[in-house]
């Protein structure tokens, strides 16, 4: 399946070249960190370039971005009852397979990821693929 648009991803330094390869030969747009940023810019950063510019992370760095967009969600309180949260807009795939495995992985996620994008309408923020050895889930 090819969405009606290319989804511009980002690949960050842990995701092997063939990955961005797939991506690329498949019709999608592909920036590698190490493209546009010093090797050692600190994840936050990646974060916010992707946010800024409508970016898809693809990253085997599940945890540390987890918490960086747990510390970015909004909590609004009604005394000491959160009423509402708005989750941070950080848009991800989160490999959490083994890296020799990440290409044959995002083979087969290619079409969930292409349907996920399309599904989120204009808005395009709040995408989350977690993508292990086993499994495919969709975080909506």
């Amino acid at each position: 399946m090819t969405t009606k648009s290319p989804i511009h991803f980002f690949t960050d330094n842990d995701i092997p070249d063939s990955v961005g390869d797939f991506l690329r030969d498949s019709g999608h747009k592909v920036t590698r960190l190490r493209e546009v940023m010093l090797t050692d810019t600190k994840d936050p950063v990646v974060a916010a370039t992707c946010r800024a510019n409508g970016l898809l992370l693809v990253t085997h760095n599940v945890r540390d971005f987890r918490k960086i967009c747990k510390d970015n969600e909004v909590k609004i309180y009604e005394g000491k009852t959160v009423i509402k949260r708005e989750f941070d807009s950080l848009n991800r795939i989160e490999l959490a397979c083994n890296q020799v495995n990440a290409s044959d992985r995002m083979t087969q996620a290619l079409d969930i990821i292409e349907a996920e994008w399309e599904r989120l309408g204009e808005d395009k923020t709040g995408l989350r693929l977690y993508v292990g050895d086993a499994v495919i889930r969709i975080h909506r």
